[in-house]
């Protein structure tokens, strides 16, 4: 339960690859059961026992490193795809990919968020700051947006704003040279 916790706290991988805890969950199962399989292989008495349950561990194995390979590509392809679907972007104007247009849907709603409250704050720098005030134009509060966690990180993480492209700074932190 808490490496589960854990695992989901990652906002990049909760945000690109939402089932990537209950995958890395399950992989460390098959492995206890693995161990558990090879061990009985270890106690039994039979030649037949002892051929089995060996044979089982490794094909428990194998179908782990399988799972674990087909996982860890999933999520590197997907930020490939990302930045190609913001290249492309900015070539054509479109976003195609799913998980990068969910991003870039949630940062607009946060820079939509953050005008409104200007309207009524115009010294606010950030939404953190805006209170209620924060909702983007159909009413949705910027902490209600599913990705927000994730977009303030990459702010903060990077001294820059925008999704695809440079832009707006909606959680107000200070740009600085990358090191």
């Amino acid at each position: 339960q808490i490496q589960r916790r854990q695992a989901a706290n990652d906002l990049v991988m909760t945000a690109v690859e939402p089932t990537m805890a209950s995958t890395v969950i399950f992989l460390g199962l098959a492995t206890i059961c693995a161990g558990v399989v090879g061990l009985c292989g270890g106690c039994s008495e039979s030649r037949c026992g002892a051929l089995f349950f060996p044979s089982c561990t490794l094909l428990i194995g194998v179908a782990c490193i399988i799972g674990g390979g087909i996982v860890l590509s999933q999520a590197n392809g997907d930020g490939g795809s990302i930045e190609e679907a913001c290249w492309t972007r900015q070539k054509t104007g479109n976003l195609q990919f799913q998980k990068a247009r969910a991003l870039q849907d949630d940062f607009d709603s946060l820079q939509a968020a953050l005008s409104n409250c200007r309207k009524s704050r115009p010294e606010v720098l950030s939404l953190r700051d805006c209170g209620q005030l924060a909702k983007d134009d159909v009413g949705i509060w910027y902490k209600d947006r599913p990705r927000r966690a994730l977009v303030e990180w990459l702010e903060q993480k990077f001294s820059c704003g925008g999704f695809c492209a440079a832009d707006v700074a909606v959680f107000g932190y200070p740009w600085q040279q990358p090191q």
